[in-house]
């Protein structure tokens, strides 16, 4: 009679942060909020004939990004293990990207001769940015840390 067995293997774990960046699902959520960064950039610079006709989709667009991305970004670099419930993780977004923008429009006011919307937009944009990749990244160093305690 033929013996059966239970293998037990490692779970495939990127080991590399441009890996669980490109072929990870978990990293999903970030590349949607870099979506919504670009999407910004392109629709507050870009010259459009007929403004009216944009004008509800730079609305949305603009709105998701000043009333939760930056405050996402936050919330995901302060919480990497924890998996909050949506409403937590929504309450949270909202509230720390209205502080986050108006501490980034307090500074760039004290620092710079004039406060624009170019420069605001900008500084705000770099930061998002920055605050969405290091998140990432800490998020992908907490599940290369839980896989090598499996082991």
């Amino acid at each position: 009679e033929k013996e059966k067995k239970i293998v037990l293997a490692h779970p495939q774990v990127q080991y590399s942060f441009f890996g669980y960046l490109t072929k990870s699902i978990a990293s999903l959520p970030f590349w949607l909020a870099i979506a919504i960064v670009a999407m910004t950039l392109v629709v507050a610079y870009i010259p459009y004939q007929n403004v009216e006709q944009w004008s509800a989709f730079r609305g949305v667009v603009g709105g998701a990004f000043m009333l939760f991305i930056p405050g996402y970004a936050l919330t995901k670099l302060i919480f990497p293990r924890r998996q909050l419930e949506y409403t937590e993780l929504i309450a949270l977004s909202i509230g720390l990207s209205l502080a986050f923008s108006s501490l980034v429009g307090l500074i760039l006011n004290h620092i710079s001769w004039k406060l624009s919307l170019d420069l605001t937009v900008m500084t705000l944009s770099l930061l998002t940015l920055l605050l969405l990749v290091l998140s990432e990244f800490r998020k992908f160093t907490y599940r290369i840390g839980e896989s090598k305690k499996i082991g």
